[in-house]
């Protein structure tokens, strides 16, 4: 009777020998499963992950941002100074070149409101609470830059891959299940004052890009900086998802009700 050991460690690897030639003898046997063993455990245990290069994450994250035509954001908050406007959260549609719809958080002196907003071909509109119409108005208002200019390739998400001081790969963490590569660097402060408001522009934005290894998409921008206060340190994250999906954006007439 032939007796084959298979180690834990063998059977783990899913090993199992394939039958040998009867002139092989026991110990044979036994030093054939050994190596076996021991060539699939370090092809396990020692293979390492090809790692792709910060600037290579950031350089295709750049080409697929800049190749779709709309995108649904979510943004969230953290730290934000509770004294005059400020922009707490929203989420909405984008399309290119300039569109924007969404519903907008924003806190007057800790109060807390919800604003519509539609912007098309550079102008914005607002419909303020218990209002029933849009009206044009500035978003600085609200607290906000222009929102819309996260496509445009020259002032938006785009910009802001590019422009990233010292990227550097650090780590994985997942959104809604998704695990992205996360690639943080600094931007200067002017390079994110037209999309959020920043009361002190010569202090660098700190940047958390979470970029989807398999599609490259940008799927979430966390960004550290002076946008409330020159002395507190506010965090926004914009979350990106519906890369493509259709979306169209019409500007509401002044003084009529919105199209519902």
């Amino acid at each position: 009777r032939v007796v084959v050991l298979v180690t834990p460690a063998a059977a783990a690897v899913g090993l199992f020998p394939l039958p040998l030639p009867s002139s092989v003898g026991a110990v044979g046997r036994r030093i054939v499963v050994a190596a076996l063993t021991g060539s699939v455990l370090t092809a396990a245990c020692g293979s390492t992950a090809v790692t792709v290069a910060p600037s290579a994450l950031l350089s295709d994250a750049r080409q697929v941002v800049n190749r779709t035509s709309a995108v649904h954001f979510d943004l969230t908050s953290k730290n934000i100074p509770a004294a005059g406007t400020t922009l707490q959260g929203g989420q909405g549609d984008l399309a290119r070149p300039d569109q924007l719809r969404g519903t907008f958080q924003v806190a007057v002196d800790g109060l807390p409101a919800s604003v519509k907003l539609i912007e098309v071909g550079g102008k914005f509109y607002a419909e303020l609470p218990f209002a029933s119409r849009y009206q044009l108005t500035d978003p600085a208002k609200f607290g906000l830059g222009d929102p819309a200019q996260l496509l445009n390739p020259d002032t938006g998400v785009s910009r802001l891959l590019t422009g990233l001081r010292d990227p550097k790969s650090t780590g994985e963490h997942r959104v809604a299940g998704e695990v992205l590569e996360e690639v943080s660097g600094t931007v200067p402060g002017t390079d994110v004052s037209g999309l959020l408001p920043d009361v002190d522009t010569a202090k660098a934005v700190a940047l958390a890009f979470g970029i989807a290894p398999t599609s490259r998409q940008v799927r979430q921008v966390e960004a550290t900086g002076p946008f409330a206060s020159d002395t507190t340190e506010s965090t926004y994250i914009v979350t990106l998802t519906s890369y493509g999906e259709p979306v169209t954006v019409t500007a509401p007439s002044t003084g009529t009700p919105p199209a519902s």
